[in-house]
């Protein structure tokens, strides 16, 4: 069996507008950063490998290691009307969430105090934070981070990097800044035509 996850002409459109242009490579096991300029198709390609969008066109083959895959980004919208705590606790009912290890990633972020709160209520910062709790304590074999660092403070922004830098698992982040690259195994860029590079 392939042990990585190969695309063949991978592509996504909505109605006339392309998303993401065919893309064809093969991704190893291991911490890459996902870069291209804006409108390549970052977060789309991210939304198909999490399983929240169809391609277009192409193929895609996962290796168990990616069988599925837990995503931090502002294109998820959880239900406003849930309290931190009750959207956990849902969560961890349908098996996507490991309760032990979501409660000490509320301890690190410090959102402990905002478990009661709804999430509707909560600011922008706050709101990254529960992204990257829920993503990084998801019982996915495979996590995705889109902009991970948007909206925190100083003090959340080196709690995120330690996070990430500790965390087994393998992952694709998309970090503009790219402040996340001293944590990852190499990077995966794809160019305005649709060529996608890989260096280790």
């Amino acid at each position: 069996m392939n042990d990585t996850i190969t695309l063949r002409q991978l592509a996504k459109s909505y109605k006339k507008k392309c998303a993401l242009k065919p893309l064809s490579v093969a991704i190893p096991h291991g911490k890459f950063l996902l870069s291209g300029r804006n409108g390549v198709g970052k977060t789309t390609l991210l939304k198909i490998l999490a399983g929240l969008e169809e391609p277009s066109e192409g193929t895609i083959e996962r290796p168990p290691w990616a069988s599925s895959a837990a995503i931090a980004s502002d294109c998820i919208v959880y239900p406003e009307i849930l309290a931190i705590r009750e959207l956990a606790d849902l969560y961890v009912k349908e098996g996507k969430l490991d309760k032990n290890a979501f409660e000490q990633r509320i301890k690190h972020f410090n959102l402990t105090p905002y478990l009661s709160t709804l999430v509707g209520e909560l600011s922008t910062g706050s709101l990254q934070k529960l992204r990257l709790c829920l993503a990084l304590a998801s019982s996915h074999p495979l996590v995705l981070l889109d902009e991970p660092l948007n909206g925190l403070d100083n003090e959340s922004v080196l709690v995120a990097l330690d996070e990430i830098a500790q965390e087994q698992r393998p992952m694709i982040i998309v970090d503009h800044e790219k402040r996340c690259a001293p944590h990852v195994k190499g990077k995966i860029k794809i160019d305005d035509a649709g060529s996608c590079t890989i260096t280790p």
